[in-house]
This record gives C-alpha cells, sequence and structure tokens, in this order.
C-alpha cells in the first residue's frame, strides 16, 4: 500500500491545495458580499450557484475526463479555476461574481472526479478504504488550513483572491509533473460494456451499489445541516464568535483522529455493516448531546464552567469524526462494485448525489424548526441516521458481502510507459461471483 500512497502523494497534494483555495474561497467571498452591503439573499445565492454548477458538472465534464484523460482534464480544469479567480478579484460586480463562481463549480466538479477516478484506478480492492482515507485526511487537513489562513492574513485585502488563484495553479503544476502513469480512461470506456455487474445508469449517471448513494446523500445532508445551522443557532444563543469558531475546529478535528482509522477498518469488514455502526452512533451523539445541552451539561454560553465547554466540543469532535469520513467510505463501496465501469461517471454520479444531500440538510432543518424549534438540528441529524440504518442493514441482509477481487500488478511510478500496463493489467481480475 505504501507503494501506491507514494505514487499517488503529488495528486493527493495538488488535490488539496485545489480544496485550501476553494475552502478559504467559500469562506471569505461571503464576508466581501456582506461588507459590500449585499442582502442575506444574495449571499445565500452566492452559496447556491457554486453547486448549481458544480451539480451541471457532474453531468458535463465526465466526457472531457474519458476524452482527454485525468492528467489533461485536472490540468485544464484547475487552469480554469486559476483565471476565474484572477478574474474575480478584478471585478467588483455581484451579477459577475454570481457567474464567475457558478463557473468554478462546473470546473471543481472535474477536478475531484478526476481525482476520485484516478486513485480507484490505482488501487485494489485489499487497500481502497485506507488510500481514500488518506486523502479524505489530506483534504480534512486542508479545509483546516484555510481557516488558519484567514485569521493569518486579511482576507479583505486587495489581491487576496488571487494569491487563491496561484494555489489552484499549483495543483495544476503539481498534477503536470507528476512521474505517476494516470490509468487509461479510453480503456475504462472500451470495457465499460463488459462490467462484471451491471449499474444503475441513467442519462450519464452510474450508480453501482444503493448503499454508496445513500451513504453519499447521509454524509451530505448531516455535514451540511451541522455546519450550516449550529454556528447561527449558537450565535443566537449569545455564544460568541471565538467560542463558535472552536465548536467547527473540534467538529473538523474528529475528522483528522477518525479519517484513517476508519478507513483501515473499511478494508476489513463490510462496508455495508460499518456504514450501519457509524450512522447509528452519529444519530446517538447528537441525541445525547442534545440532552445534555438541554440539561446543562454540555454548554457553551458565556458564565459556563470549563467542564461544560469542553463537553461540547467532545461532542462535536465525535461528530465530526464520524461525519465527515462517510464520503470517502461511500467511494469505497461504489468503486468496489465499479469493475470496468468509467470511473469518471462514478465519481461525478456520488459527488452529485452527495451535493443534493448538501442542500437537503439544511432545508429539512428549516422546515422543522418551527415545530421543534432548537431541537430540530438533533432530531434531523437522528431520523436520518435511523433511516442511514435501516437501509444499510436492509442491503446487507438482501445479499451477501462481495468477495476481494484480485487487484492489477503495481507498476512503479516512475515507468513513463506503464500507462496502459496499468489499465489493462486492472481488468485481470478473478470473476466474483454472480
Amino acid at each position: 500500500m505504501l507503494r501506491t500512497l507514494a505514487s499517488l502523494t503529488t495528486l493527493i497534494a495538488a488535490a488539496s491545495l485545489v480544496n485550501l483555495a476553494n475552502a478559504t474561497m467559500t469562506t471569505i467571498m461571503p464576508l466581501r458580499l456582506l461588507e459590500d452591503g449585499a442582502s442575506g439573499t444574495v449571499v445565500a445565492l452566492f452559496g447556491a450557484v457554486f453547486f448549481l454548477g458544480f451539480a451541471i458538472g457532474c453531468f458535463s465534464q465526465p466526457p472531457l475526463i474519458e476524452r482527454v484523460g485525468y492528467i489533461r482534464a485536472f490540468a485544464a480544469t484547475a487552469a480554469v479555476c486559476t483565471i476565474l479567480a484572477v478574474v474575480m478579484d478584478r471585478l467588483d460586480s455581484v451579477k459577475y461574481w454570481l457567474a464567475l463562481r457558478f463557473l468554478m463549480g462546473v470546473s471543481l466538479a472535474a477536478v475531484f472526479a478526476a481525482v476520485d477516478g484516478w486513485i480507484n484506478g490505482t488501487t485494489t480492492d485489499a487497500m481502497r478504504g485506507k488510500v481514500f482515507a488518506t486523502y479524505g485526511w489530506c483534504l480534512g487537513a486542508s479545509a483546516v488550513v484555510s481557516q488558519l489562513v484567514l485569521t493569518r492574513f486579511d482576507g479583505m485585502s486587495p489581491g487576496f483572491i488571487t494569491v487563491l488563484a496561484l494555489a489552484f495553479n499549483l495543483g495544476l503544476v503539481l498534477v503536470a509533473m507528476t512521474r505517476s502513469a494516470a490509468p487509461s480512461t479510453a480503456l475504462e470506456k472500451e470495457k465499460g460494456a463488459e462490467a462484471a455487474r451491471p449499474a444503475k445508469a441513467r442519462r450519464g449517471l452510474v450508480f453501482t451499489s444503493g448503499v454508496s448513494v445513500a451513504t453519499a446523500i447521509y454524509a451530505g445532508l448531516v455535514a451540511t445541516a451541522i455546519l450550516s445551522i449550529l454556528p447561527a443557532t449558537l450565535a443566537g444563543g449569545g455564544v460568541d464568535d471565538e467560542a463558535i469558531g472552536a465548536v467547527i475546529g473540534a467538529f473538523f478535528l474528529g475528522r483528522l483522529l477518525l479519517q484513517i482509522p476508519l478507513g483501515v477498518v473499511a478494508d476489513r469488514m463490510d462496508l455495508r455493516l460499518l456504514v450501519a455502526i457509524i450512522a447509528g452512533l452519529t444519530g446517538a451523539t447528537a441525541l445525547v448531546g442534545a440532552l445534555l445541552v438541554k440539561f446543562g451539561l454540555a454548554d457553551l454560553s458565556p458564565g459556563v464552567g470549563r467542564g461544560g465547554r469542553l463537553l461540547f466540543l467532545a461532542i462535536m469532535t465525535t461528530l465530526g469524526g464520524l461525519v465527515l469520513p462517510l464520503y470517502t467510505l461511500a467511494n469505497s463501496l461504489a468503486f468496489a462494485r465499479a469493475r470496468g465501469l468509467p470511473a469518471a461517471r462514478v465519481a461525478t454520479s456520488l459527488l452529485l448525489v452527495n451535493s443534493a444531500g448538501s442542500v437537503a440538510g439544511p432545508l429539512l432543518v428549516a422546515g422543522a424548526t418551527p415545530i421543534l424549534g432548537t431541537h430540530a438540528l438533533p432530531a434531523v441529524v437522528g431520523a436520518a441516521s435511523g433511516l442511514m440504518v435501516a437501509a444499510a442493514l436492509a442491503a446487507r441482509r438482501s445479499a451477501p458481502p462481495e468477495p476481494a477481487t484480485v487487484g492489477f500488478s503495481f507498476i512503479p511510478a516512475t515507468s513513463v510507459t506503464s500507462s496502459g500496463s496499468m489499465a489493462e493489467a486492472k481488468y485481470e481480475e478473478a470473476p466474483g461471483p454472480e
């Protein structure tokens, strides 16, 4: 596994740089809009157009990746992000910012789909969970660093977005200079008709596992509901900005602590059972946390003792450690059953449903708030977790876990002629039972 990770180091570093730039921009641009006098509706629209662009990119970008390959697709779309960031920093118009952010969403869908497909094509079933976990850990670390960047530098200063464009561009440079051969997307497309298992494909989407789809939706729904609703709820309760920042930091810290251990476990047990356990623990943690807050045992309010604050932060760390790694488990589930199918389409299909969950989460909490008040968030998380547990266990009862497939032999990344051989070897797998 270490040799495979070594061959992917440059790719993961490039993806982390892109994620660092995008996460920083996601935080700073709404603040710039508010400083310029934009309404809350405009700020919400700015976030919505990005997800709309991302969703459209999930439909439109797989043919590009299949046509030109992973390296060129990543380089081209990261270059587009660089250009869009530079132009955004030069224009002072909300309507242009909305259009540019939409286009950035389209481009980033291709970037992350290319990375997911590339990683899948370079790993075997026996190590896929650990490799995706390492990748997820690096993305989580880059998200944490993005918040540290804003504490060190003035995000409102002229030219700051141009600095973020340099991060996009550096990611492009790293991928362009990699000595690791990417799997052949042309061969994937050719072999797609010979896949060992039929996929549920509609209008360019490829879903290989119902549980992977449910997990991707659940991961987006819960994570976005927590990150979108909880800060506002805490602020409304008189919690200061520093404490709110600590809560969000604790949530991301949980991913850094548990992402890789969960990836190791994922390669040793039925992923459907693991998803059910994580969803069950997530729901239980949210509901127990709500009870602790209700009875004043976990509290961030001014004047509360240190013990109450630490307990609240521990709850958030646990939730982050359980929820944030789930998307990489959804990837592992999907790609384990995607032999011969176009990896870019598998990746973008998951990204699309994850984005749908991200949109649905805050809306469900908002809809439940008039009835449940501040208990709406833990209630939605608990209900969604219960449904996820039921779906995962039902799928596990309906079909036994798949046996591990024999992966292709690793070809050193230093071999510049290995692309075709690696891709061909990927399909020399022992056929599993029908």
